[in-house]
């Protein structure tokens, strides 16, 4: 969403309005709506809870990869601070939820789309026609950084309830 076009009533929600966005891709898992004491119905909920997924999606990735990292031996890793390009970088509200469910600082770039700039760099490389990493990585800047706003107790609980979620809808036979 670019910042002008995202519903301004997705950042009006509470911090956890019990929505959850899963896509599963196991052959057994199933969609699911639960009603709850305040369903969430609006599209606001949806797109909201749209967004929120990537950043707990963001964050089982990092939990898995930690597990695996801890499990060859070679003990903890730290997060952060994380950085981020992309069209999901231009909302505000979206880096600064990663940031809250992740617990870390997240950066973005001036340069939003770094993914395409590398590649591009790359190609330009190999050809000889640009520098080295050394110097590529020099022409990073930052534009902003969001720090995590919520407490670590609170941001846990919010985590657990998209794990909750997550068993759920995988635990259900089809």
């Amino acid at each position: 969403l670019e910042r002008d076009e995202r519903p301004a009533s997705v950042h009006a929600l509470g911090t956890d309005h019990g929505a959850r966005l899963l896509l599963a891709l196991r052959p057994r898992a199933r969609g699911r709506r639960r009603a709850r004491p305040s369903p969430a119905r609006r599209p606001a909920d949806i797109a909201r809870a749209a967004l929120e997924s990537v950043a707990f999606q963001t964050r089982d990735l990092w939990e898995a990869m930690q597990a695996d990292w801890a499990q060859s031996g070679a003990g903890e890793i730290a997060l952060g601070p994380l950085r981020v390009d992309g069209g999901m970088t231009a909302s505000d509200w979206t880096i600064q939820c990663l940031a809250n469910v992740l617990g870390t600082v997240v950066d973005r770039p001036r340069v939003r789309e770094t993914t395409a700039l590398g590649a591009a760099w790359l190609a330009g490389m190999r050809a000889g026609l640009y520098p080295g990493p050394a110097e590529f990585a020099k022409g990073w800047a930052l534009e902003r950084r969001f720090v995590p706003e919520l407490d670590a107790r609170r941001r846990e609980e919010v985590y657990a309830g998209w794990r909750d979620s997550v068993s759920r809808t995988l635990s259900r036979q089809a």
